[in-house]
């Protein structure tokens, strides 16, 4: 994803990017102050759920667009020309779930290093 230099800047790609992680840091921040966490343990053990959460979101949607319309399928009738409405609107809505699943399992990624660097100090 290309960065704009301009008004969006790098914090809002960022955002825009792992809108998913930073709503599951903030659920787990609010849940955790509402439920009174108070040890690093705790917290660690929250964030490693949410990690959990954001790695099986982000593998089902990347594997299962991956399983239905695969890169090859679309790359033959492209190459044809012969590409309806329907499979381009397949193809668009294929790379947007990629694209998600990618981004999500990434999210998970890092939760799941910031869950890791809770537990260590």
């Amino acid at each position: 994803m290309p960065v704009n230099p301009g008004r969006t800047g790098i914090i809002f790609q960022v955002l825009r990017t792992f809108w998913l992680t930073e709503v599951t840091l903030i659920l787990v921040a609010i849940y955790g102050l509402y439920s009174g966490w108070s040890t690093p343990r705790q917290w660690s053990d929250g964030l490693f759920l949410a990690a959990a959460a954001q790695l099986m979101i982000g593998g089902i949607s990347f594997l299962g667009s991956s399983r239905d319309y695969s890169y090859a399928f679309l790359a033959r009738y492209v190459t044809k020309g012969d590409v309806t409405e329907t499979q381009k609107q397949l193809g668009v809505e294929m790379l947007r779930q990629q694209s998600f699943g990618k981004r999500a399992f990434l999210g998970g990624l890092l939760t799941l290093l910031i869950a890791w660097l809770a537990l260590r100090f």
